[in-house]
């Protein structure tokens, strides 16, 4: 090709880049009230910044004021929202209050979530190429250390969704490795005692990504281009019969986009390889997690069944009243129209481990998609308080 072909070629490519640089761009745009309800989450109470690895990490933590007496026996606890991707934690301001009634009821100290890194309100790093699911749990520890939430004497109840399950899942398995290490390491690692997981999407062969992740998780670079109309038709075709309002749309995407983090979306898809790479490993804490709340389960009956013979069937009439105070130790609460990883993950799951307790899967509505806590917040509010074993009203 001749010097010209060249120079025409390199300035026709140019153009094209430009073009679709602008047309990003414009499609950059965010509301004011969408940037006033994501500054007002930023500066709520209980909201820090703290400083990872030289990174900053936006955290929220409430601590509950008169929290109810817990057990003598019982660690002291809190409650962690962990949240999913592409979005932040700000996805659990509707419910914050509800998680907040719960801790109380709980016996536990405080509510934290926060952003991890690459998302939200949290540094979005342009040289960041990779990070990986155990380096976002070790995040997740240090935000917990900065809180004086120390795992030598604390207990987590972990609530996450999507992204967040599988960092999730890595903290309980370190939680079930320490018991098998010695004194120094089982100290370091916070001591996980149950799961309340939305629309979990942990294994690869239920989970089906949409066109838009599986393009970008093989070329990064273009996440620069996505204009909002793109994320917005994306979102709409995981959600289910209750499509996201234009409200909720432009909060999540100012939250993506806020510090340059548009051009992380596709780098942060390195997940994928991290949950392949994890697979076997988590898997073997499914199996514990599994035999555990069988165990539980058969204790339980029994200590019914005991109740009924001293109490001459009086106290079984009131079955409920008598099941466990303590939170179960995982349940799947799933959206089942979600295409990512709604019903059909749950059947690859159950193929898998055939005697999961049913109990513990809990089904939102058939219209009901990837983010069942937003479709459909009464019966989210229900399901997590069922895993935490609080008492509910019916939805």
């Amino acid at each position: 090709m001749s010097v010209v072909g060249s120079v025409l070629v390199f300035l026709c490519v140019g153009a094209v880049v430009g073009m679709l640089l602008g047309l990003a761009m414009h499609g950059d745009s965010v509301s004011e009230k969408a940037q006033d309800e994501l500054k007002a989450w930023a500066s709520s109470e209980g909201t820090s910044f703290v400083n990872v690895w030289g990174y900053s990490i936006f955290t929220k933590i409430q601590k509950s004021k008169s929290p109810l007496q817990a057990p003598k026996e019982q660690l002291p606890c809190s409650l962690v929202l962990l949240h999913g991707y592409p979005t932040s934690s700000i996805d659990y301001l509707p419910m914050w209050s509800s998680f907040v009634e719960a801790s109380v009821d709980l016996g536990c100290s405080s509510v934290v979530t926060l952003d991890f890194l690459g998302f939200g309100l949290s540094s979005k790093p342009s040289s960041m190429r990779d990070i990986s699911m155990p380096q976002q749990a070790d995040l997740v520890e240090k935000v917990l250390l900065f809180h004086n939430i120390t795992p030598s004497n604390h207990q987590l109840y972990l609530v996450s969704h999507d992204y967040g399950v599988s960092i999730a899942m890595e903290l309980s398995t370190r939680s079930l490795e320490r018991r098998h290490s010695d004194r120094t390491t089982r100290q370091s690692h916070y001591h996980v005692t149950s799961l309340s997981m939305f629309n979990a999407g942990l294994f690869v062969g239920g989970y089906s990504p949409t066109f838009t992740q599986k393009v970008l998780y093989k070329f990064p670079e273009l996440s620069i281009f996505i204009p909002r109309w793109i994320f917005e038709r994306s979102v709409k075709r995981v959600f289910g019969n209750t499509p996201p309002t234009k409200e909720w749309v432009d909060v999540a995407w100012a939250s993506i986009i806020h510090n340059g983090g548009r051009s992380m979306v596709g780098n942060l898809l390195k997940y994928l390889d991290d949950r392949r790479n994890n697979q076997a490993r988590w898997s073997r804490t499914f199996d514990i997690l599994v035999e555990k709340i069988i165990d539980e389960k058969t204790q339980r009956e029994r200590q019914q069944h005991q109740d009924c013979d001293e109490s001459q069937n009086q106290h079984c009439q009131n079955n409920e009243s008598s099941a466990y105070s303590v939170p179960k130790p995982l349940c799947l609460l799933n959206g089942p129209k979600d295409p990512v990883s709604g019903k059909h993950m749950m059947e690859f799951m159950l193929s898998r481990w055939p005697d999961f307790p049913r109990e513990n899967l809990k089904y939102f509505k058939d219209g009901v998609g990837h983010w069942p806590f937003v479709e459909d917040q009464e019966q989210a509010v229900h399901f997590v308080r069922e895993c935490l074993n609080l008492p509910t009203s019916n939805p």
